[in-house]
């Protein structure tokens, strides 16, 4: 009888500890699937607002898309992009920048948030931030014609029309549309343009 109670004892005592771990295994699933449920939740509720916000932009409703794409810190970046793209078409320049540099910490390589900050940054007159900001671009995306263009134009506002030919010509710009003589020459058309280094529609280069 002392056997059968010791060995009764025994197999109740591992029946709770079977019993608790299932418990535990049932309580660690019933948690995981809580995480996972409300984790699915919260991008279906990001997918939709971006695509309310989205509709809103193609509309054109610029305040409605600044005010629905303005969130938590935590939003998705392409909100933060939307909005700083609404908010350059209310002329909203510090705004926007803003916005695409909180777009930009969540994702540190899309040049997009570079390129359109730059484009705020310049019509803020900071053209140091906004070179700044093209040159990355361009390291991240070396095929962006746009950042070519806009680099070297802002490296022609300051005077520096050999900076803004090496970016202009990596996009094989600008192209000459005529060349001029002042005063013309009294030469015959065939001898002026052997006469000079370069004709249209040629691009001028360094």
């Amino acid at each position: 009888m002392a056997a059968h109670g010791q060995l009764d004892a025994s197999c109740r005592s591992e029946a709770r500890r079977v019993n608790f771990r299932f418990v535990a295994s049932l309580a660690g699933l019933l948690f995981f699937l809580s995480v996972a449920g409300s984790g699915a939740q919260q991008i279906v509720q990001s997918d939709d607002s971006l695509a309310a916000v989205q509709k809103l932009y193609s509309e054109k409703k610029w305040e409605e898309t600044i005010q629905a794409a303005k969130g938590s810190t935590a939003q998705s970046p392409e909100l933060d992009f939307l909005r700083g793209m609404a908010l350059i078409h209310l002329e909203r320049w510090q705004e926007a920048r803003e916005a695409f540099s909180a777009g930009l910490l969540k994702a540190p390589t899309d040049s997009r948030f570079l390129v359109e900050r730059a484009g705020a940054e310049y019509r803020l007159n900071d053209f140091s931030s906004a070179k700044k900001d093209l040159r990355q671009a361009l390291r991240l995306n070396p095929k962006d014609d746009y950042a070519e263009e806009f680099l070297g134009t802002i490296y022609l506002l300051e005077g520096n029309a050999e900076a803004a030919l090496k970016y202009w010509n990596r996009i094989e710009k600008p192209r000459l549309a005529r060349v001029a003589l002042d005063p013309e020459p009294h030469l015959q058309t065939k001898l002026t343009s052997r006469t000079v280094a370069f004709n249209a529609p040629q691009v001028l280069s360094e």
